[in-house]
């Protein structure tokens, strides 16, 4: 992987994807002919199938199938290899490399701060974005949730510290 420092870019990290080129095509392939959603060809680490959000207002139930079918895809995909794992979105599904979520992301921008925050605010609208959290469980911080609330389990809504929003997501 590529890193900009000092004014140049310089090989920081080789990271090889349990993601082939082969893999990609397939699931592109398999997703072409579902309606409502599109494979998102600019991620380059994961795959992502996302929602047509110009579809939402006036076909919305095409939309949510078409995202009902992806899933079973890359769960699939996801349970046939322990490198995998899958995540949901409430408009996408997404296979990325295992261990390499939010709490990954977070732990990595934590990392990269030279203070100490007072606390931490973090947005999330899906079940997944809960892991933000876990980089900062040592710090005061609040979830401020604009998802959908009967999403979480009983045991979610314990864990964090969380602040249900009346706005949603797309708000």
């Amino acid at each position: 992987m590529l890193h900009f420092e000092n004014g140049k870019w310089i090989e920081k990290h080789r990271f090889e994807s349990p993601i082939s080129s082969k893999l990609r095509q397939e699931i592109q392939t398999a997703i072409e002919n579902i309606p409502g959603v599109f494979f998102d060809a600019s991620k380059e680490v994961m795959i992502s199938v996302e929602a047509e959000h110009s579809m939402r207002k006036e076909q919305d139930e095409i939309v949510e199938k078409g995202l009902e079918k992806a899933e079973s895809i890359l769960k699939a995909v996801a349970a046939s290899s322990p490198q995998l794992e899958y995540q949901r979105t409430p408009y996408a599904c997404d296979l990325i490399p295992f261990g390499m979520n939010k709490a990954f992301g977070a732990k990595q921008v934590r990392g990269a701060i030279d203070f100490q925050p007072t606390h931490i605010h973090l947005l999330g609208d899906a079940p997944s974005d809960l892991l933000l959290a876990e980089a900062f469980a040592d710090m005061p911080y609040t979830m401020h949730y604009v998802g959908d609330p009967t999403k979480l389990s009983k045991e979610q809504k314990e864990h964090y510290t969380l602040d249900f929003s009346n706005h949603k997501y797309d708000q």
